[in-house]
């Protein structure tokens, strides 16, 4: 019986191990799907690589511009890029279309010669005659019949007093004599009166004609600017018709054809065959060697030098080798843009056949010094007090040896697009998360994938 009791005791016991056992495993199964997977890598030197891509444009090192004239029908033109000698066809204006238009114009400088006869007559002042003169006349005609009242007055006055002082006031015929001479002398102070009010309006016409003629002068002194620049105007577009008639009649001349001046590369960017111009299109002859610009970031003026290999890519033909012969701030091509932009420069290897136009770019340079710890962009993480990297520890718990991230603030000296220069407590040796199969953050438990 005891015999049995001890053999159930040890079935027992082994079964309670077994149990432990396989909740352990099942537990360090469950630990392992819970803990992110990492991957790691040792910190290096090295140094970091700039790579840049673009575009730009192949052009001519000096070329001769020519605008073209507006309003002509564009019959034929040659291709950009076309290399062409002295002499050559490059643009064909259809002819009829010029003849049509000769007329035109024709017509146009005939209407503006018309018109600038007609503003030469309007520069002649019209005939006036100041209203001051006439009433100057008026003045002097008043002033004189008012003298002329007062003198009568005076005189009719010394008649009344020295006749009727040498007459008794008793004599017979007193009274009658007395009522003559006051008639007359009433009738020379009515007069006199009438005079002076005639002599103080024609002193005030006198002043209201002289701002009169003056508000005239003016006015005519204002139109006679006018007119002038009337026939300014007038003569300018007389000498627009003539200059654009001109134009044309070359062109007649010349069988409608546009052709090189000397030999070089033609450059069209605007004129297209079929339409009419406006004026704004121009074309050009290139000459001499051939120079690539590119327009670049404002950082690549610290990173790139003179000197720097680029490698240029023109459509349809092979890689082009060759050096950074500018680096510098210029006006940007885009309209309404006054921003300077940073532009490199690239002169062509001599005796290439290559053609104008738009072309690619790219550059790979290594940064000059060596940094002591370089390590992968996505080993770099950045949260409200900086950069930082995660490294890896061990130590020790009640399950093991567990692995641990662990935050190592860092400063970033340098970067390209796939790696970083840094300034850290780091060491060569010094194991670091490049990724991981999910987000892990200091203090988590981690597992390094082998």
């Amino acid at each position: 019986m005891e015999k049995s009791r001890r053999k159930l005791y040890g079935k027992a016991l082994i079964i309670f191990f077994a149990v432990v056992a396989i909740c352990t495993i099942i537990s360090r199964i469950a630990d392992s799907m819970t803990i992110p997977r990492v991957k790691v890598q040792k910190a290096k030197a090295g140094k970091i690589t700039y790579q840049m891509k673009g575009k730009g444009e192949v052009e001519t090192t000096t070329k001769s511009t020519y605008l073209m004239p507006n309003g002509f029908l564009v019959e034929s033109c040659l291709e950009n890029g076309t290399s062409v000698n002295e002499g050559d066809v490059l643009i064909q204006f259809q002819k009829e279309q010029l003849e049509k238009k000769r007329e035109e114009l024709q017509g146009v400088l005939e209407q503006a010669q018309i018109q600038l006869e007609q503003a030469k007559l309007s520069q002649q002042e019209d005939a006036w005659v100041p209203e001051e003169e006439n009433a100057q006349k008026t003045l002097n005609q008043a002033q004189a019949e008012y003298n002329q009242a007062l003198a009568a007055k005076q005189q009719a006055q010394d008649n009344y007093n020295q006749v009727l002082a040498t007459m008794n006031p008793e004599e017979e015929g007193y009274k009658e004599k007395q009522e003559e001479l006051e008639g007359v002398l009433t009738e020379s102070e009515s007069r006199l009166s009438t005079a002076t009010q005639s002599l103080s309006q024609a002193q005030q016409s006198l002043e209201g004609a002289k701002k009169n003629d003056e508000v005239t002068r003016q006015n005519n002194a204002k139109a006679k600017k006018t007119a002038d620049y009337t026939v300014d105007g007038a003569q300018l577009s007389v000498e627009e018709a003539e200059r654009n008639l001109k134009v044309v009649e070359d062109l007649i001349a010349q069988e409608g054809k546009i052709c090189a001046a000397e030999k070089g590369i033609f450059q069209n960017k605007s004129v297209t065959a079929g339409t009419l111009t406006s004026g704004s299109e121009f074309i050009s002859i290139g000459t001499g060697g051939m120079v690539f610009s590119a327009e670049v970031p404002k950082e690549a003026r610290e990173k790139l030098a003179q000197g720097d290999s680029i490698s240029i890519k023109i459509p349809g033909q092979e890689e082009i080798k060759a050096e950074i012969t500018q680096i510098a701030l210029k006006k940007s091509k885009e309209e309404n843009s006054s921003e300077d932009v940073v532009w490199l420069s690239a002169v062509l290897p001599e005796n290439m056949e290559v053609t104008t136009g738009y072309a690619s770019f790219s550059i790979v340079k290594e940064s000059e010094e060596k940094y002591q710890t370089v390590l992968p962009l996505t080993a770099i993480h950045q949260d409200n007090n900086g950069y930082y990297c995660l490294g890896i520890r061990n130590q020790n718990s009640i399950l093991g040896e567990e692995t641990k991230a662990e935050r190592i603030p860092i400063k970033i000296l340098d970067k390209d697009d796939t790696q970083a220069a840094i300034e850290g407590a780091i060491q060569l040796d010094s194991k670091i998360i490049v990724s991981s199969e999910k987000s892990v953050l200091a203090g988590d438990r981690v597992r390094v994938e082998e």
